[in-house]
C-alpha cells in the first residue's frame, strides 16, 4: 500500500470517528440552558462550602497545636501554685490553731481575723 493510500484510509477513519461521536452526543439528553447554568451553580456553591468546611478544620488543627504548649504552661503553673498551696497550708493551720488557742477560742474554723486591721473575733458568739 502506498503513503498515499495510506493518508486517504486514514483520513476517512478520522472523519468517520468524528461522526460517529457527534451522533452518539446527539443521542444523548441534554439540560436546558437554565439547567445547566443552575446546575452549575448549585455545584460549585456545594465545592466551596466543602472548601470552607476543610479550611474550618485546618484551621481547627492548627489553633489546637499553636495553643496546645500554652495550655500545657497553664497547667504546669496550675500545679506548682496546687503544689505551693499545699505547703502554705501545712504552715497556715498551725499557726491559726496556735492563735486560736492563744486568745481563747475553742474551734479555729470559727475564729475570723481581719488581715488589715488585726482584728480576731469569735464567729460562734455574733
Amino acid at each position: 500500500m502506498t503513503s498515499k493510500a495510506k493518508e486517504k484510509k486514514g483520513k476517512s477513519r478520522k472523519g468517520q470517528r468524528g461522526k460517529d461521536l457527534r451522533d452518539a452526543s446527539d443521542r444523548c439528553v441534554h439540560l436546558t440552558e437554565v439547567e445547566a447554568l443552575r446546575f452549575g451553580k448549585l455545584d460549585a456553591e456545594m465545592r466551596n462550602a466543602l472548601q470552607g468546611l476543610r479550611l474550618a478544620d485546618a484551621d481547627t488543627e492548627l489553633t489546637k497545636r499553636e495553643y496546645a504548649s500554652k495550655v500545657a504552661g497553664l497547667q504546669e503553673h496550675k500545679q506548682q501554685l496546687v503544689a505551693k498551696l499545699a505547703s502554705l497550708r501545712a504552715t497556715y493551720e498551725p499557726f491559726v490553731s496556735k492563735l486560736a488557742e492563744k486568745y481563747g477560742m475553742k474551734d479555729p474554723k470559727s475564729m475570723s481575723v481581719d488581715p488589715d486591721t488585726g482584728v480576731i473575733r469569735d464567729l460562734t458568739k455574733t
